[in-house]
C-alpha cells in the first residue's frame, strides 16, 4: 500500500536556535522543527542568504524519518525552511525562520 499524499495537516514548524560554543569563531545555528507528518521518508532543509528570504533557496541537509534537527554554520541574516518528502512527493514548506542578532 502506498502512503497517503501529504495534506495540509502535515505542515512543519521550524525554529532556529543560535548556539555559541567555546569561541566566537565557532558559531553554529541549530534548526529544529515539529514533525507533524506520519508518512515521511525524511526531511530536507533549505537556506537562502537573500535579504528578503524570497529566492536563492538551496538544500543544505537531508534527514531520515523522525529526525528533526540540523546544524549549520552561523550566517547572520540566513533564512531557513524545511519540508517532508516521501515517494509520492513533497509536503508544503514550513514557515521561514531568519537568523537575527538579539541584543
Amino acid at each position: 500500500m502506498l502512503p497517503k499524499k501529504f495534506s495540509w495537516k502535515h505542515y512543519l514548524l521550524i525554529f532556529c536556535l543560535l548556539t555559541l560554543p567555546g569561541t566566537a569563531n565557532a558559531r553554529s545555528v541549530t534548526i529544529t522543527w515539529q514533525d507533524n507528518s506520519d508518512n515521511e521518508q525524511g526531511f530536507f532543509v533549505e537556506r537562502t542568504l537573500s535579504d528578503d528570504c524570497s529566492d536563492g533557496w538551496e538544500v543544505i541537509a537531508y534527514t531520515g524519518i523522525n529526525q528533526t534537527l540540523v546544524t549549520d554554520v552561523y550566517k547572520l541574516g540566513a533564512c531557513y525552511r524545511a519540508a517532508a518528502y516521501n515517494q509520492i512527493g513533497t509536503s508544503a514548506y514550513s514557515n521561514v525562520a531568519q537568523v537575527v542578532r538579539v541584543r
